[in-house]
């Protein structure tokens, strides 16, 4: 009962907060927060987009059991703490899509990488233009190619097969 009441709240705390903008967001958003954490186990699988997961979890080693992050290739740097907060990470992602749309300005980004990172292997590859898919790419080995689509026009997948899969071309499923 308590965690159905958690789940309440929070279902209730998430709608206040609303674009994130009005005056008692960040009320909500902390209210929101301590009912994720008491109803988080109840649910088998939390669908949700990156942003929100860092709005309404308080972060914590290996959290959640898995974590899945699609469109990796598309998500920037500021999804790399979900490999803190997940016992496995399974990414979803294409090289040949587009990279994420960074607001950050590169130098900012180039300031904080020196200051707080530097001596991590790789840390140069920690820029604006990286994507999670690039950086797990670089740390972790055992990369499965997809090579069925669902979801698209067999006419579309073939114009992808023909611009970048040639080799290997994608087999479009209904």
């Amino acid at each position: 009962d308590e965690q159905r009441q958690n789940l309440i709240a929070w279902k209730n705390a998430t709608k206040r907060v609303g674009k994130g903008t009005g005056k008692y967001a960040s009320r909500h958003r902390k209210a929101a927060k301590e009912h994720m954490e008491g109803c988080r186990s109840a649910i088998p699988a939390w669908v949700m987009p990156i942003h929100r997961v860092a709005e309404f979890i308080q972060p914590g080693k290996d959290m959640f059991d898995v974590v899945i992050v699609d469109e990796a290739s598309q998500s920037g740097l500021e999804a790399l703490f979900l490999t803190y907060v997940a016992k496995k990470v399974i990414v979803v992602g294409d090289d040949k899509k587009i990279s994420p749309q960074s607001f950050a300005k590169r130098e900012d980004v180039e300031q904080l990488r020196q200051q707080h990172i530097r001596t991590l292997p790789h840390s140069q590859e920690y820029d604006v233009d990286t994507s999670l898919f690039d950086m797990t790419e670089i740390r972790y080995k055992g990369r499965i190619r997809l090579r069925e689509h669902f979801r698209c026009m067999p006419e579309i997948i073939q114009f992808s097969n023909k611009l970048c899969y040639e080799g290997e071309p994608l087999i479009p499923l209904k």
